[in-house]
């Protein structure tokens, strides 16, 4: 579970029950923010957002469009993980998705500040 570091309460002048109220507050809104509804719809819209995408992408690109199945396919892992509680599920697709996004995003950057050259016709 994620914590408040005690650092930042004495950093802020908390007293004692500010701390306790700060923590619980903290571990509220990640509950709500990662493991709950928020958490899985944000996953499962994202989920059938690549797979969509990597769909449409494949016939053009073919290796971004398996590429970007992959990362709904670890999407819908860490959905599947949050929505039954299997924590080494959600685990997985959300290390996976930390890990791929970023290298997506770079790849697809650079196929379209190259578009006007290698435009799919």
């Amino acid at each position: 579970p994620i914590s408040i570091s005690g650092y930042h309460m004495r950093e802020a002048g908390a007293t004692a029950v500010q701390k306790e109220f700060l923590v619980l507050e903290f571990q509220v809104v990640n509950a709500i923010a990662e493991e709950g509804l928020h958490g899985v719809i944000q996953n499962l819209g994202g989920a059938v957002w690549f797979l969509g995408m990597g769909t449409l992408l494949r016939p053009k690109q073919s290796r971004l469009g398996i590429f970007t199945l992959v990362i709904g396919v670890f999407l819908v892992l860490n959905t599947l993980g949050n929505v039954f509680n299997i924590e080494a599920l959600s685990l997985l697709g959300l290390t996976a998705n930390i890990l791929l996004g970023p290298l997506w995003s770079i790849w697809l950057g650079i196929l379209l500040l190259q578009w006007p050259h290698n435009a799919v016709r």
